[in-house]
């Protein structure tokens, strides 16, 4: 997760600066702390063992985590409070990078703790960006255990803080705005993951609103990639609105208002570049959008409406594959080939499937069982879905 841009927050600043009061880094400890930060920007599952190797020099004489039962215990460790701060923010960063080469351990959670920890620090010494980016990454970690209700509060104070302090930073009008997307842009993806959907509509909503009022230049890469992947989320609450209106067979409208809102991510996303799998895995999902509004015209009896939207999502899914296929993303391709699924069920359903009953079956039953190998706990809900919905038709 990249620091908020212009807040300056000490707890990303290099070991060199220090709080008022504090004595003058000593060389060996400045030198220390930058190569642990080299060693976490290498993200290899070697350089961040290198990098708690180092951190164990610095912790010496330090309390250890599960020693620690209050923030005074750790202000009266050997080194200084704002050191203090980075080093177990340090830790918690390392265990982030972690999670991703060893799933069995529960660094998220040993990461938030570190985190944690020096958020106490950044509140005893009255830190308020240091603050604000702290609530920020051990909402990430909640988050990344999907413990979405405690990640929404602690985004939502990241953003209560930074009210309570952004009249008293001189900074030009584009950081500000950039600062305000990004955490409005956390607290509506966490609103949408509990299902507060009007809410999430509201504060993401406004993110679009603050980035319209910037033209050409100002309109910078990053408030163009935070804006997009707001919009990105804000599609996908019109959509859950839609599934849980009262028309028993979705609103027509609010879909068409998430491939509106889809049209301007994509329009954002091609303006600044990413990646070839993040538009492939954001397309998956316009393409969803497609086959819910042939469900919906399918249900109502508007046949060749039905078809032109099963033929776009058909389409979007063939141009997904390939893309996929270039830049070797397995992962994301079990999301291509439940959509693909979905897309035949619906053609049964219309009599127009070139696909057998038998062969339906027997493509959700190997998506199941890829589902369950992989363990991935997203792509299992997506294959329960159509198949609960394969199932429902026949009986």
């Amino acid at each position: 997760m990249r620091p908020l841009p212009g807040l300056n927050a000490m707890v990303y600043r290099p070991a060199t600066d220090r709080w008022e009061g504090e004595p003058v880094t000593s060389p060996a400890r400045v030198r220390l702390f930058a190569e642990v930060d080299a060693a976490i920007r290498l993200d290899t599952h070697k350089s961040c063992t290198r990098a708690i190797q180092l951190l164990d020099k610095l912790s010496a004489d330090a309390p250890k985590l599960d020693q620690v039962t209050s923030p005074g215990e750790i202000l009266n460790s050997a080194l200084p409070p704002s050191l203090e701060m980075r080093r177990l923010a340090a830790y918690g960063h390392v265990y982030m990078e972690l999670d991703a080469y060893d799933k069995a351990h529960d660094y998220y959670d040993k990461a938030y703790d570190y985190y944690d920890m020096a958020q106490s620090i950044a509140t005893e010494r009255n830190d308020l960006p240091s603050q604000i980016e702290l609530h920020r990454l051990c909402a990430l970690m909640r988050y990344g255990t999907m413990r979405f209700y405690e990640a929404l509060a602690l985004y939502q104070e990241a953003l209560d803080r930074w009210r309570d302090i952004v009249e008293q930073l001189a900074q030009p009008a584009v950081t500000r705005v950039e600062q305000e997307v990004t955490l409005r842009a956390d607290v509506g993806k966490m609103l949408w993951n509990v299902g507060q959907f009007d809410d999430a509509q509201a504060i993401l909503a406004r993110t679009r609103t603050l980035t319209m009022h910037l033209r050409g230049e100002r309109r910078t890469p990053y408030l163009r990639r935070q804006t997009a992947d707001a919009v990105w989320t804000l599609m996908l609450v019109f959509r859950c609105q839609s599934d849980a209106s009262d028309a028993s067979d979705g609103d027509a409208t609010l879909v068409g208002t998430a491939i509106k809102r889809a049209k301007t991510v994509d329009r954002l996303y091609q303006s600044v570049g990413t990646s070839q799998e993040n538009l492939a895995r954001f397309t998956i999902q316009v393409a969803e959008l497609y086959l819910d509004l042939a469900e919906i015209y399918q249900l109502r009896g508007a046949r060749g409406r039905a078809r032109y939207n099963l033929t776009i999502g058909r389409n979007l899914v063939i141009d997904i594959a390939k893309t996929l296929e270039s830049v070797n993303a397995g992962a994301a391709m079990h999301l291509v080939d439940v959509v693909a699924a979905r897309h035949d069920i619906l053609c049964y359903m219309a009599g127009a499937s070139a696909a057998s009953r038998q062969a339906i079956t027997a493509q959700l039953a190997s998506l199941q069982k890829r589902a369950n190998a992989s363990g991935a706990r997203l792509l299992q809900a997506k294959v329960a879905v159509v198949l609960a919905e394969w199932l429902m038709l026949h009986g």
